[in-house]
């Protein structure tokens, strides 16, 4: 049969005109039902993120080889001292794809069971007109997208493609209450070319039609064409229009993704381009993390070599001094990155100064800790010139409490010291500090457990020390177990602070994904 059609188009070429003779296009894309729509989704979805996302480890894959002890440590109070008073490229979907395992089992049930709370509805309402034809066009562009790791973004309005709407020009299209969901249903039904425009009648009661769209104008807030947004007043009711006006570009205020042209609204309702793994299906503490763009972050599994590797981009280094014990279990849940034991005096990492480190009057300092037993003080991170020690986080008084000085060019401190009990032996725990130009804060575990107020600058010009306070001022030594360091140059909220001690704790963070976010 091919050969027909070849031989056809050969002879229709050679007998007829030059149009003729043009390549004949033809579309392979494969019809889907309705009730096929969202397992085929969840494939996609699924696929994609096993090819291009990093994956959460689970079970054995998330047991570093190591173990190591940690020991009390010397007597020293931390600020003591002689003047001291008190996948970019595309991605084959299909190409050496193993049979799905329990995992990925998981991931489609998750995936299908999602689709079918929000976008099933849509699909079995009959005022939709739902096409099967553009439905599978919609999947295999969406499965080429998802082959190429999102390199391509998906968009709303694709997914809008695949109803044809019912309701002819003038036909009624009064949504049932005016929720954004029945808004959408509403300008759904419509037919392609038409729009449903809302009304009050006499009694004030809305009601809709399909009618063929107004110049710019608009009566809610689905009621735009594609690549447009109803700008509305903040409380709008049925019966105020706005002005149809386009997508905003990157840095300006948005409430959601669909007001943007990038299709996304970051945290700080700013729209901006979205992240890489913005499409992947789990949050992991390294996508958190790089989310907040440390200026360096030692993850302290570093196998071999005396370099602790900066996986903030950056290229900042740190040294391992005296052979730190190295492959001991990390402090994150369901990660298989290791950590570092420091076993003995000596023994710690130095990030030596430089330029970018002294961050001035902005900081977020954090890191993983585990001590084994609470005898004494021992210092996690400081900056020091290895005369005088700046801005640093300590274990404090018997190892049970936590103390941060925020220390001021000329020496002057500002200091949070927590309350007895307040750090526990045996268990990981996540430290912070932060400082933002007015409020410093030190959080433990993700909670904020103290305070200081106060606009200065800080003494942030000396190396970064992990787990040591030099010879020069009072010495002292951390014994016991380090992990994910991160120093920023701003000081990171205490809902990301939150956010990042919560996935290190019980694993990365399910994230729904952006198709049914846009429905809900």
């Amino acid at each position: 049969m091919r050969n027909l059609l070849a031989l056809g188009f050969v002879l229709g070429c050679l007998l007829g005109s030059a149009a003729s003779c043009e390549e004949p296009t033809t579309t392979d894309h494969v019809p889907v039902a309705a009730e096929d729509f969202c397992a085929q989704l969840a494939g996609a979805l699924c696929n994609a993120d096993r090819l291009c996302c990093e994956q959460p480890a689970t079970g054995a894959d998330a047991d570093a080889d190591a173990d190591a002890d940690a020991d009390a440590g010397p007597d020293a109070d931390p600020d003591a001292g002689p003047d001291d008073g008190g996948n970019d490229g595309d991605v084959e979907a299909d190409v050496g794809r193993p049979d799905a395992g329990p995992a990925e089992d998981e991931c489609l049930e998750v995936q299908r069971t999602a689709c079918e709370s929000v976008v099933e509805p849509l699909l079995r309402d009959p005022r939709l007109g739902y096409d099967p034809a553009r439905a599978g066009e919609y999947l295999d562009e969406l499965r080429a997208q998802a082959s190429a790791c999102w390199h391509d973004r998906p968009t709303f309005a694709a997914f809008e493609r695949i109803f044809a709407g019912t309701g002819t020009e003038g036909a009624d299209c009064t949504p049932r209450d005016t929720t954004a969901a029945q808004l959408r249903i509403a300008a759904l039904s419509c037919r392609d070319g038409t729009t449903c425009h809302l009304y009050l009648r006499a009694d004030g009661s809305p009601f809709g039609v399909c009618e063929a769209p107004e110049d710019d104008a608009c009566s809610h807030v689905f009621d735009c064409p594609d690549g447009r947004r109803c700008n509305l007043p903040d409380h709008w009711e049925p019966g105020v229009w706005g002005v149809c006006q386009p997508l905003r570009a990157n840095g300006w205020d948005c409430t959601g993704d669909l007001d943007c042209e990038s299709q996304y609204c970051d945290p700080s309702h700013v729209c901006a381009d979205p992240r890489d793994d913005r499409f992947c299906l789990h949050t992991t503490y390294r996508s958190a993390v790089e989310f907040d763009e440390p200026l360096a972050w030692w993850r302290l599994g570093d196998t071999t070599g005396n370099v602790a590797a900066d996986s903030s981009g950056n290229g900042h280094g740190a040294l391992y001094q005296g052979s730190p014990t190295r492959g001991r279990a990390g402090a994150l849940a369901d990660d298989g990155d290791t950590a570092i034991a420091l076993d003995d005096d000596g023994q710690f990492v130095v990030a030596e100064s430089f330029p970018a480190l002294d961050v001035g009057n902005a900081l977020t300092l954090e890191a993983w800790f585990l001590r084994e037993t609470l005898d004494d003080p021992m210092p996690i991170v400081e900056y020091n010139d290895g005369t005088d020690f700046g801005v640093h986080v300590w274990n404090f008084d018997a190892g049970d409490k936590l103390f941060a000085n925020l220390i001021e060019p000329d020496g002057t401190e500002h200091a949070i010291t927590t309350d007895v009990g307040t750090v526990s032996s045996g268990t990981w725990h996540h430290v912070a500090l932060t400082y933002d130009g007015t409020t410093g804060r030190l959080y433990l575990d993700g909670t904020q457990v103290g305070t200081v107020e106060g606009s200065f600058e800080l003494r942030t010009d000396g190396d970064l020390y992990v787990g040591q306070r030099p010879s020069g001022t009072t010495p002292a030594q951390f014994l016991g177990g380090l992990d994910e360091v991160a120093v920023y140059d701003h000081a990171l909220s205490t809902a990301r602070i939150r956010t990042h001690f919560n996935i290190g704790d019980t694993g990365p963070a399910a994230n729904e994904w952006v198709l049914f976010r846009w429905l809900r």
